[in-house]
């Protein structure tokens, strides 16, 4: 099997080209009020008509400068939130602290990021879905514990989170997305669950600290470049019988050059 490296430069235009969405129109100008003590909240009906998704700060009130902590409220307009809606807080560089109330059940697309001084998250057991680039760019973030109910990584999750150490994965995930933890250079170890079927194409690309990761048996498929440019990556043990004999789908240049790939 032929070990190959793809160049990061690559990886992070199509990971940006996911992140960055359309912003919602702030004036840039600085926020009068910490995120705190904010209670204007966007919000949009969901389909039932029961619920809602909380959309966003309401602007210009609030700008990309506001700073602080962020306690998503349980309800609004008489109505449970049950979900965090696409882009919704992206690109509040002022950001430092994210709490998500219990009854949320998705978090949607680049919901969080860019926000480049984020540092903690806390997600309630009630999520069972989060969206592509959810927190992508959000270098700050040093641990991040993804809720059991999620079966997901979707693509580009945490991509280029350069501060992230630690990921809890739940047992249940069943796939990790495209580029879901690429560009992760603090990220030292990870511990994939049996139940995992598939690791996407460039999903732990340029994760430099990695230096041994352990495949479940449950794995039918791995990626092009799902461990490209880990360059510190030095040990891979895999199921008895893994790889081309094995029913195992690798991709192109799956693990980096001079990784020893070991059974167990």
């Amino acid at each position: 099997m032929k070990f190959e490296s793809v160049p990061l430069s690559v990886v992070f235009a199509v990971m940006a080209s996911v992140a960055f969405g359309d912003s919602d129109g702030g004036d840039g100008s600085a926020a009068e009020e910490k995120i705190a003590k904010v209670r204007t909240w966007n919000v949009a009906a969901r389909g039932n008509g029961l619920a809602i998704s909380v959309e966003g700060l309401r602007r210009p009130a609030i700008s990309q400068a506001t700073e602080g902590a962020l306690e998503i409220p349980a309800s609004g307009n008489g109505l449970p939130i049950t979900e965090v809606g696409p882009g919704a807080f992206g690109g509040l560089e002022g950001l430092t602290k994210v709490t998500i109330p219990d009854g949320v059940s998705k978090i949607g697309d680049s919901s969080f990021s860019c926000c480049s001084s984020l540092k903690s998250v806390t997600m309630p057991s009630s999520v069972s879905g989060i969206g592509k680039s959810a927190f992508a760019f959000c270098g700050n973030l040093s641990r991040v514990v993804i809720p059991s109910g999620v079966t997901v990584a979707d693509d580009g999750l945490f991509a280029f989170c350069t501060g992230l150490k630690d990921v809890v994965l739940p047992q249940g995930l069943t796939r990790i997305g495209c580029g879901a933890f690429c560009g992760c250079g603090s990220l030292k170890t990870v511990n994939i669950p049996e139940g995992v079927t598939e690791i996407g194409d460039y999903a732990f690309c340029g994760c430099h600290a990695l230096t041994t990761v352990a495949i479940p048996s449950s794995v039918a498929k791995i990626g092009s470049f799902a461990f490209s440019d880990c360059e510190n990556l030095k040990s891979v043990t895999v199921p008895k019988g893994f790889g081309d004999g094995g029913g195992v789908k690798i991709g192109n240049g799956a693990f980096p050059a001079g990784c020893k790939v070991t059974e167990r």
